[in-house]
């Protein structure tokens, strides 16, 4: 039986023709592969045999309370729980990655020290400083001799006044800075959000659905809310993941967010992200989770556009009231759905031409829609290449009723 559910998705709005030429800063994505191969491609568009991310919210306002006791996060991810612990999947794999992740140790190395070093979405944390045969080494920071390439990591001073110059007692009242100035440990300031790929590190790698359930939702219970919104890096860095993996399954990028993108080229570097990993053949579903407020409306535009960009037309809507959880995990399971009677292709260089086969068991499933195909071309390259294929909703439905039936897609090309 097909149950289908009532996650509501927003009205769409065409993104301009200047997002249209986004490309994505070489500071937040990684090399993609160049689009000149193309593999034989096969696949059964019917089967939930999926590569699936998780990329979850973790920003600073997933903290801010709903007024019912509650947190926005511990209210949505109970809906994440419940879809983790109880979907079903065929031949799937999943991976949870959250946003934004912090600097790796390496990241402070060469941060700007001082008493007064603050910033916008910044924390500061003491560190040593590494001391060689010549005194501290200007902006060595160390949590252990490990880390200095040279001397040992000492607690040094740093003297608070303007100039900011090392001294050699942190705690010295007098005597060790000029004209009296005190001597005190000096902090290290970085923002928690990370624009580095290889920060972005998932907190559960891919691997089949059932061995890491458990693990997914020790995860989110775990989490703590902090920081901005760089949707850009995390789904570059999805996307390259996917990439490495290679596996013969549907990939799929589900994002989860209750604000639009900020840090890290914020929007600009998030559009291109998206539209990038769907050029790869990665489609990218957005889950908006939207506060009753006027400001909404604009926070939903950009993640209709961030959806459009990734190939799956509007978001979806996910409104924070009392059925927030059950909403959510309601909007995953349409996502489920909906991408069981969906393929997306990885683009081909125009010099490129494909072949499409689309075998279905039983014949009368083409009667699904007035193409007679059973199917839909709803996506093409500038050439003509078949970009996505959808099955018509009649034989969606029917396939997704009745395991026994299969839509097997081969897809071959040639100069």
């Amino acid at each position: 039986m097909l149950m289908l559910a009532c996650g509501a998705r927003t009205a769409l709005e065409e993104p301009s023709a200047e997002d249209a030429s986004i490309e994505l800063d070489a500071s937040v994505a990684p090399p993609m592969p160049p689009r000149v191969s193309c593999p034989d491609f096969a696949a059964d568009l019917s089967s939930q045999s999926f590569d699936l991310t998780l990329l979850v919210d973790r920003s600073g306002s997933m903290g801010s309370t709903l007024g019912r006791g509650t947190t926005v996060g511990a209210t949505i991810y109970r809906g994440l729980e419940e879809f983790v612990t109880t979907a079903s999947f065929e031949n799937a794999r999943l991976e949870l990655g959250f946003f934004p992740q912090p600097p790796a140790f390496d990241s402070f190395l060469g941060c700007r020290i001082g008493p007064r070093c603050r910033g916008e979405n910044s924390r500061c944390e003491g560190f040593g400083l590494c001391v060689g045969p010549d005194g501290p080494v200007a902006d060595a920071l160390c949590r252990s001799d490990r880390d200095c390439f040279s001397g040992t990591c000492e607690r040094v001073g740093v003297c608070s006044d303007a100039f900011g110059n090392f001294c050699p007692d942190p705690g010295a009242a007098r005597g060790s800075c000029v004209r009296g100035v005190e001597c005190v440990q000096p902090t290290a300031c970085f923002s928690v959000s990370s624009c580095n790929i290889a920060d972005q590190i998932p907190a559960v790698r891919s691997s089949p659905v059932d061995d890491v359930r458990t693990a997914i939702v020790n995860a989110l219970r775990a989490t703590e809310f902090e920081g901005d919104t760089p949707i850009g890096v995390a789904v570059a860095a999805a996307t390259a993941r996917v990439q490495e993996r290679r596996t013969s399954l549907r990939p799929l990028i589900i994002l989860v967010t209750d604000g639009e993108p900020t840090g890290c080229n914020g929007t600009r570097s998030a559009v291109a992200a998206v539209r990038e990993a769907a050029l790869l053949g990665i489609d990218t579903y957005v889950i908006g989770l939207v506060a009753q407020a006027p400001s909404a409306s604009g926070f939903v535009s950009v993640l209709d556009e961030l959806s459009e960009a990734g190939g799956t037309g509007s978001a979806f809507r996910v409104d924070l009231g009392t059925n927030a959880a059950l909403d959510l995990e309601r909007a995953l399971t349409d996502i489920q759905l909906d991408g069981a009677c969906r393929l997306s292709f990885p683009a081909l260089e125009s010099g490129l031409r494909s072949e499409l086969s689309v075998r279905m068991d039983d014949e009368s499933l083409r009667e699904g829609c007035d193409s007679g195909e059973g199917y839909l071309v709803t996506a093409r390259q500038d050439n003509g290449v078949a970009r996505r294929i959808e099955l018509c909703p009649d034989t969606c439905d029917r396939v997704l009723r009745d395991e026994s039936l299969r839509v097997s897609v081969t897809r071959s090309c040639a100069r």
